[in-house]
Formats: C-alpha cells, structure tokens, sequence
C-alpha cells in the first residue's frame, strides 16, 4: 500500500512538474506558475527569486518581483515607474526607446493590473520590457518585469502573469 502510494504521488510530482509548477511567495504575498522549461534563481538585489526562461545565445529572458508602497493610485504609479525606466534605460546604454501603455490585464483569477511594453536598442539587440503592476494587500503594489530580447516571449509572458494571483 505504501509503494502504491509513493508511485502515485511521484507520478503526480512528474505530472505537475511537467505542465509547470506554482511558485508561492508568501512574503511578498502572491503566486504563479512557470512552465516547465523556467526555472528560478535569486539574482543581486533582488527581493525575490527571479524566473528565468530557457538558456539561448542572446540571452535568457526573465521575470523579476517587486512588492512596493503605492503612492497616489496604480495608473500615477505606472505612469512615474514607466519615467524611471525610460531615464535609467538612456543612462544604460538603451537607444530607440518606446513606451506602449497597453490595456488594463486581467488574471485568470480575476484579478486586475496595468501593463505597459517598453522597447527599445542595446548594442544593436532588441530589448523588451513588460511592466505590470498588481494591487497588493493593503497599501501594497506588486510590480513585475518581463523582460526579453525576442518578440517570441511575449506569449510566454502572458500566460505566466495570467497565472499570477495575490495570496488570501
């Protein structure tokens, strides 16, 4: 009975692995899953784990969270943060800078943030950073950054923060 038991929830392990994991940061108070090819990695000056995408010569994409006081309301939060990432953008080296605001973003637990796509040039590679902002508990934002220099994981984004969900 207990080998039955081990085999099944190894197999569920496989499975889950398999079809991506939910990862949960209950200090920062939320979750979301990754597919199976990502993984995580605590990268400097980071408050939480980063999720990295797979290896490729131009780099791994990745995900990095930030939980933050709000200060005024969530559009005047992503309207200053948009300001500081164009600015510390300029002063890294990032040419051809554009901003997108795209429509408010919808979880599939319901929840509501705002995204917006910021792009630009960095020796000659495309670069792509998707910011979403999601209200946290209490006076609390979570700020999350996608970012690429391939257009192909734009999808791959979405479907991890369509994932995301705050903890209860």
């Amino acid at each position: 009975m207990k080998i039955q038991s081990l085999i099944s929830t190894l197999f569920l392990t496989v499975v889950l692995l398999a079809s991506g994991s939910e990862i949960r940061e209950i200090k920062g108070g939320f979750a979301y899953t990754l597919p199976a090819d990502w993984f995580q990695d605590q990268l400097p000056n980071q408050m939480f784990k980063s999720a990295l995408g797979p290896d490729r010569p131009s780099g791994n994409p990745f995900i990095s969270f930030h939980v933050e006081t709000l200060k005024g309301n969530l559009a005047e939060m992503q309207a200053k943060s948009l300001r500081d990432l164009a600015s510390a953008g300029k002063s890294s080296g990032l040419t051809d800078i554009k901003i997108i605001v795209r429509p408010a973003f919808q979880t599939t637990s319901n929840e509501i943030g705002l995204s917006a796509l910021i792009q630009g040039k960095c020796t000659d590679r495309d670069m792509r950073e998707f910011l979403y902002l999601f209200q946290g508990k209490g006076d609390k934002v979570i700020a999350i950054a996608c970012v690429t220099t391939e257009a192909t994981d734009d999808a791959v984004f979405d479907t991890i923060i369509k994932s995301f969900r705050t903890l209860p």
